[in-house]
């Protein structure tokens, strides 16, 4: 938008910079939780369809909870991650000018994530105070699904959860304040 031009298109309205960019990230909030939803409700048909008589949704899974109910946890845990990842996108595109610079950098860093976060497991153990940055709490979603991982992140589910959304609201807030000074 602002390497286009397009953005002037919206500020020349009565619209704020603010509403703005709250606006886009409401939209963001229904696809996201319009993707997760469908996606959930796809997995139930694709159940039915392929393993009907294998196992009931009512069964219990590994930690206590029905099949249903975990999914159901996966899927939440899934959005408050994919949350927290397009929380430090939307910061990234507007610390950039150019979007190609954000893109490349976005992608360069998700990848350097996963290299990353196999050393981040070593470096926790060695320096706890480490447990507290945001690619720990990536693991948000692995820990919901198998709670052993606790040993490894060294932060209990909740925290992980509390984490991830005082993260979302950090990043978020940033790109707030980027996106209202930034020049046109």
């Amino acid at each position: 938008e602002f390497q286009y031009g397009t953005i002037k298109e919206l500020l020349y309205r009565k619209y704020y910079r603010g509403e703005i960019l709250v606006s886009k990230w409401l939209a963001m909030v229904l696809y996201s939780i319009y993707f997760i939803a469908l996606a959930f409700v796809y997995s139930l048909i694709l159940k039915l369809i392929l393993f009907n008589g294998t196992f009931q949704l009512s069964e219990t899974y590994g930690n206590k909870h029905s099949i249903l109910v975990t999914a159901l946890y996966t899927s939440l845990s899934g959005f408050v991650a994919l949350w927290l990842v397009l929380s430090l996108v939307l910061l990234l595109a507007n610390l950039f000018k150019s979007s190609a610079a954000a893109i490349s950098v976005g992608i360069i860093g998700y990848f350097a994530i996963n290299v990353i976060s196999s050393m981040l497991i070593i470096a926790i153990k060695k320096w706890t105070w480490l447990k507290w940055n945001p690619l720990n709490m990536m693991n948000y979603p692995n820990q919901v699904i198998s709670p052993s991982l606790k040993h490894m992140t060294l932060l209990s589910t909740n925290e992980l959860l509390i984490g991830s959304l005082v993260y979302m609201v950090i990043f978020l807030g940033i790109s707030y304040s980027v996106f209202k000074r930034r020049n046109v």
